[in-house]
């Protein structure tokens, strides 16, 4: 994956894949703190962000697709992601 200022995601998710978990759930605030700096307000208010999208080449989403693990719901009034491995 090139570089990107999403990529202490990817590096927290292959963390909890070590420690053996194939599910975890985030608060946004807990994925601010890995981050360093605040979500974009977009992931605060809609959907696609979080989407698993595979043909887009967004940066966001790559910090996640790229190290085998997809959304699996998002709880915008608890401010709340779930991640699970798919591989």
């Amino acid at each position: 994956m090139e570089s990107s200022k999403y990529e202490p995601i990817s590096d927290e998710l292959k963390k909890v894949k070590k420690a053996g978990s194939l599910r975890v759930t985030f608060s946004f605030q807990q994925i601010e703190d890995i981050l360093g700096q605040s979500l974009p307000m977009s992931a605060r208010k809609y959907r696609p962000w979080w989407a698993n999208n595979y043909s887009q080449k967004s940066r966001h989403c790559q910090a996640w697709l790229s190290q085998n693990w997809e959304t699996e719901s998002i709880d915008f009034h608890q401010e709340r992601v779930t991640f699970v491995c798919v591989q």
